[in-house]
């Protein structure tokens, strides 16, 4: 019969050990060091063996979780996946790997991508996340300084996150995936990078961000007036502009100001109203005017950001058009002391 303890209460030396093991862990989960492939096989064979399963014989690593997704769509399609694992020996194991690996890495653009777009998808939510894991801490912390019992199931997969990537375990097989290369944060741990990619893996798959915002890699790398007015979506465009900076978009995109007027609004700061312009997908037959606002909110880098309101065409001042932003009427705005 298993006797189930409760714990209350931890120890002073427990406490103690509560920052030094969440700093571990984010070590490890912000890790762009080579993965520890022997470390992290030892700790998939520890998890098949914890749930009673032949640990895999075939090791395939693959270089980013995008190409792991790939991988795992073309394992989960094979048929008759468990004959194939069975009649795979020792002899061929590595040929096996470098197959697998090399149609990953090369034919996947080519052959793959509009095949299996949706079981790629699906592959995600199958994924075991490796040093993104982060519930694990939890219980690691438990087994290995609160010394609750049971604890210790998870010390494969704790093995895993602390040494490699994501991974998907199959019968016979698992795909694990390498740590990223390049990781870059802001002054709020957000996911930022302004002359490159925010985050990069060894097969040059990469995520470019603007402080927390997935961008496409030119509103980083190259951003325009002509593509920011291209773009559908608000937040990439504000990003992009960020990127350029106001005064250089403004010039670019020849933007006619009106003269500021104080912010009722948002004390100490002004507004600007644009002349009519027909972008960000509007026709000629729908104009409308940009309202230059300044953020009620200080960043913690002690500046204000600025950013660009679509207005209607129709509306020609600048307390009026922040007004009409909050759907109330002009006299309304000019009595509130309101932050935008």
């Amino acid at each position: 019969m298993n006797v189930t303890t409760k714990v209350e209460h931890l120890t002073t030396q427990q406490e103690a050990q509560l920052a030094p093991w969440r700093d571990q862990w984010l070590t490890h989960g912000l890790s762009t060091q080579p993965a520890d492939r022997p470390r992290a096989e030892a700790g998939v064979r520890k998890v098949y063996e914890t749930a009673g399963l032949e640990p895999p014989r075939i090791f395939i690593w693959l270089d980013s979780p995008l190409a792991g997704c790939y991988g795992a769509a073309m394992l989960a399609n094979l048929p008759k996946r468990d004959q194939v694992w069975d009649q795979v020996g020792d002899q061929v194991g590595d040929q096996v790997w470098d197959q697998v690996r090399d149609q990953v890495r090369d034919q996947v653009r080519d052959q793959v991508r509009d095949q299996v777009r949706d079981q790629v998808r699906a592959q995600v939510n199958r994924s075991a996340w490796g040093q993104h894991d982060a519930w694990l801490s939890f219980y690691d912390y438990m087994h290995r300084v609160a010394a609750i019992p049971g604890a210790e199931r998870i010390d494969g997969l704790t093995e895993v996150a602390k040494s490699a990537g994501w991974w998907w375990p199959f019968t016979g097989a698992v795909i694990l995936t390498e740590r990223p290369t390049v990781l870059h944060r802001d002054a709020e741990h957000r996911l930022h990078c302004e002359d490159g990619p925010a985050l990069a893996y060894p097969d040059g798959w990469s995520i470019y961000a603007w402080h927390g915002t997935r961008v496409p890699d030119w509103a980083v790398t190259a951003p325009t007036a002509d593509l920011i007015h291209a773009e559908p979506n608000v937040e990439i465009r504000r990003c992009a502009i960020e990127r350029l900076g106001w005064d250089e978009y403004i010039r670019q995109a020849d933007l006619q100001l009106s003269s500021p007027k104080p912010d009722p609004g948002n004390p100490g700061q002004v507004l600007m109203l644009s002349q009519p312009i027909g972008i960000f997908g509007t026709s000629r037959e729908e104009l409308v005017r940009i309202l230059l606002c300044t953020n009620g909110t200080v960043e913690r880098g002690g500046i204000r950001r600025k950013f660009g309101l679509t207005v209607p065409a129709t509306i020609t001042d600048p307390v009026e058009a922040a007004a009409w932003s909050y759907g109330w009427p002009a006299h309304t705005y000019q009595q509130l002391q309101r932050r935008t």
